[in-house]
């Protein structure tokens, strides 16, 4: 199985096998971006407080949100309201 293989069977966990390449293009060109805006220091700004982990967490929460119900029940650590 193929790194590509792997990543898409965890975002057809999350979304769905019907939109899960579109996801999980989503979720590369968005980490790639928030990586990069890391990486040359925009980030650290004070207009933008905040940091990649934080980004990448609300990235993969609306993904989640947007997907097809699995019928899996969220883990505690899923919660978008503990934030």
């Amino acid at each position: 199985m193929t790194f590509q293989d792997e990543f898409l069977a965890v975002v057809t966990g999350l979304v769905g096998e019907r939109n899960a390449q579109h996801h999980g293009a989503l979720l590369l060109a968005g980490t790639h971006g928030i990586a990069d805006m890391e990486l040359s220091g925009h980030l650290g700004t004070a207009a933008l407080r905040t940091t990649a982990d934080e980004l990448v967490d609300t990235l993969v929460r609306m993904v989640a949100n947007a997907g097809e119900p699995t019928g899996q029940r969220p883990r505690p650590d899923d919660d978008p309201g503990r934030r």
